[in-house]
């Protein structure tokens, strides 16, 4: 079974699509969480306990740097935007299958000139994944330094997930060192032959690794030449594969 373990959603994707996969959804908003979530809720009325935990298609909330750039330009406090996201884990706990994707991003100087608000924001993502014991969706990107400064709340959490891990094997082993529940997510980057992803692909423990999408119009498509592309990186068949990488992410998303 193919897992896909980070996914935005595209409103051309139809529920009968996902019925052969796991996948977890990023949600950013109220709104996008409702349509999201409706979505998810049709898939998993068909695969209804046929899956660890009973759903295939989950679906995480929370605050991206990106959003915050945008609410900035808007005069918009993003930190009333938080309120949402609280509320939602209060109300509808059992239906957030992780905090994020929430980070740091300093690609930009138009990001790195809010790197005071990305810190306090994350920082109250982080605790509100603590308070609810939910795993944490990153996002880091120039950024991973910062990680290593936030291990003491960051091992509190279930798992913490890197999606497009940016870093380097070494600073994989370092956060594992460090004592976090950390899982690294590849995808594009590493389809591209970037370094980093590849060397992680190829040389991470194999209960640590996880494959995405992030965003895509033909997401089984790219979904399957990500999972050759590893597993000829790996040495492994792909069915071996896709049970390491389901494993993965049922522990890393707590079904499991």
């Amino acid at each position: 079974m193919l897992t896909n373990a980070h996914l935005h959603f595209n409103e051309s994707f139809s529920p009968a699509a996902f019925s052969d996969r796991l996948v977890c959804f990023s949600t950013g908003s109220k709104e996008e969480w409702e349509e999201v979530s409706a979505f998810a809720a049709k898939v998993n009325a068909a695969r209804e306990g046929l899956v660890p935990g009973g759903a295939s298609c989950l679906v995480s909330a929370g605050l991206h740097p990106w959003t915050l750039e945008k609410y900035a330009a808007d005069d918009i406090d993003p930190h009333d935007r938080l309120h949402w996201l609280e509320e939602l884990l209060a109300d509808k706990g059992e239906k957030v299958a992780a905090v994020g994707e929430c980070g740091i991003d300093l690609y930009t100087p138009q990001l790195r000139g809010l790197l005071s608000l990305q810190l306090s924001v994350f920082e109250k993502q982080v605790a509100l994944a603590v308070r609810y014991e939910k795993a944490l969706v990153v996002h880091c990107r120039r950024s991973i330094q910062y990680f290593f400064k936030y291990k003491e709340e960051l091992k509190k959490l279930p798992s913490v997930i890197f999606h497009a891990f940016p870093g380097t094997l070494t600073e994989c082993e370092s956060l594992l060192d460090q004592g976090i529940n950390a899982f690294f997510s590849f995808g594009n980057v590493f389809l591209r032959g970037g370094r980093k992803a590849s060397e992680c692909v190829r040389n991470l423990p194999e209960n640590r690794l996880l494959l995405e999408t992030d965003s895509s119009d033909d997401e089984l498509c790219l979904l399957n030449s990500v999972f050759k592309a590893a597993a000829e990186s790996r040495s492994l068949p792909e069915s071996d594969l896709e049970e390491v990488c389901l494993r993965n992410f049922c522990r890393a998303y707590c079904l499991s």
